[in-house]
């Protein structure tokens, strides 16, 4: 019953998805780079490691931007930046993946999955905020929708590859650009 309150309630499910969905787009770069990077970029396996790792580092260092500018913004503005920075990276992704751009391809993901360290923490803080003693609960159901929709972007990814990084960069895009909607639509 406390799960059927929270998914018919339009402001929880709004700042959820506004996390959750971008989160899938986070499960599409894991299941794609790979691929993008040693097969289309030619970055040696041994490489990879260091790209991947720079986008974790990526990720601690807006975490650490997102904790000074959650004492001077509203958690919602910064919410909304952030979902603009992997709407907009995840968009750019589309435009230069095509060409084969390593610069194209680089950039834009190192922007999407950065900014999860500002999207998750305040999409998640601000959902479960809303739903007072069953905070509990609404963090177990926002965890089983981040990797539900991470298995279905995967999932996504794989059955599309075409040999090339749009598979990979469509649905970051899409998700990106969902997450993005889902707070402007349905959060008031």
């Amino acid at each position: 019953m406390v799960y059927l309150r929270m998914l018919s309630n339009r402001r929880f499910m709004g700042l959820t998805l506004s996390g959750v969905l971008p989160m899938a787009g986070m499960f599409a770069y894991i299941a794609g780079s790979p691929f993008v990077f040693m097969e289309l970029l030619q970055v040696a396996p041994a490489h990879y490691g260091l790209f991947f790792g720079g986008n974790a580092v990526g990720i601690m260092a807006v975490s650490q931007l997102n904790a000074w500018l959650s004492t001077r913004q509203p958690p919602e503005r910064v919410l909304l930046f952030g979902l603009l920075s992997m709407a907009g990276a995840g968009i750019a992704l589309v435009l230069f993946a095509h060409g084969g751009s390593f610069l194209g391809v680089v950039v834009p993901l190192f922007v999407y999955v950065a900014s999860i360290g500002m999207v998750m923490p305040v999409a998640s803080a601000l959902a479960m905020a809303s739903q007072g003693r069953t905070a509990g609960s609404a963090s177990a159901l926002i965890g089983t929708l981040q990797f539900t929709g991470g298995a279905l972007a995967g999932g996504v990814v794989g059955a599309l590859h075409d040999g090339t990084a749009m598979p990979m960069a469509v649905v970051i895009a899409v998700a990106g650009t969902a997450g993005l909607l889902s707070r402007l639509i349905l959060v008031r």
